[in-house]
């Protein structure tokens, strides 16, 4: 075999490992929340008032919208931060990729977004609070 093609051979194994030490730490990112109820199909039963903390039934339907409107603008402003530094954490993840063992401190500067991902967790939670309210209260779309 040609001196080219053996070495061609071992970059691709190495690489083949190094890609499933990858997929392996991939998979230990956190699962999707689960959906909340179904309440806009036909056969859906109705939410009651009741499922509903005192302080949140006592929105009105104005300001289940505003607090909607609220929401979606604090979503985006986290989202666009998110968004603001991911070209930066994929190219730490590139280069600590490339030399993996040696370069494994740059994962350290790379920022995962934990604090603003858990807001938007939060924020997510209220909506789906929200919007069910909306339909209990039978509130105009």
């Amino acid at each position: 075999m040609e001196p080219w093609k053996d070495e061609a051979v071992r970059f691709v194994s190495s690489t083949s490992h190094w890609a499933l030490v990858a997929f392996l730490l991939a998979g230990c990112a956190g699962s999707a929340p689960p959906l909340p109820k179904d309440y806009g199909s036909v056969d859906a039963a109705k939410p009651s008032l009741s499922q509903f903390d005192a302080e949140v039934r006592q929105l009105t339907c104005e300001e289940i919208d505003a607090e909607l409107e609220t929401l979606h603008m604090q979503e985006t402003l986290i989202n666009q931060e998110i968004a603001g530094e991911r070209g930066g954490n994929q190219a730490i993840g590139f280069v600590a990729g490339l030399a993996f063992p040696v370069l494994l401190p740059l994962f350290a500067a790379a920022d995962f977004h934990g604090d603003e991902k858990d807001a938007l967790e939060l924020l997510n939670k209220r909506r789906d609070t929200l919007l069910t309210l909306e339909v209990a209260k039978d509130c105009p779309s």
